[in-house]
């Protein structure tokens, strides 16, 4: 895992920061560091290939022009959300396979079949745009990202996976 991908794991678990200053603070950085770093390798607890795929997309569109045809980079707050998003995602739920959109956002895919997909697109204002496909009924919108797994959405990934 990238320094870039255990901090950014380190964040999500010590989210409102430590107010712990000096050798204390450092001492708990450096362990949230390490348990989030475990965490995120497990399949079980942490969608561990996800991460894995994540990293990827981080190596390979980080810089313009990353598809041949002018894409934006990788946004740095989509990719902070979609990390966070992906850790919060609920234990026993299917992960998702991990992609980046031409505009630089983080997306995620559920797809089972034609008629049974879902795509979360992470955007760089931290909304989540979403689209489903459920057998013949379709679903869309967008959901801020407010720390937790929205409702519709994992309901959707339900229904999908």
């Amino acid at each position: 895992m990238t320094p870039i991908m255990v901090a950014t794991v380190s964040g999500l678990l010590a989210g409102t920061g430590s107010s712990a200053t000096g050798t204390d603070g450092l001492f708990v950085d450096e362990q949230t560091a390490e348990v989030a770093e475990g965490l995120s390798r497990t399949e079980s607890v942490g969608h561990g290939s996800t991460w894995l795929e994540l990293e990827r997309v981080v190596g390979s569109c980080g810089h313009d022009g990353w598809d041949g045809y002018g894409a934006t980079a990788i946004s740095g707050y989509s990719l902070t959300v979609a990390a966070r998003l992906l850790f919060v995602l609920p234990i026993g739920v299917t992960a998702p396979t991990v992609s980046v959109d031409p505009d630089g956002e983080v997306s995620y895919e559920w797809y089972t079949s034609a008629s049974r997909v879902l795509s979360v697109s992470v955007g760089a204002d931290g909304m989540l745009h979403y689209a489903a496909r459920v057998g013949a009924s379709r679903h869309h919108g967008a959901e801020p990202f407010l720390g937790h797994f929205p409702t519709v959405i994992l309901d959707l990934v339900r229904k999908v996976a």
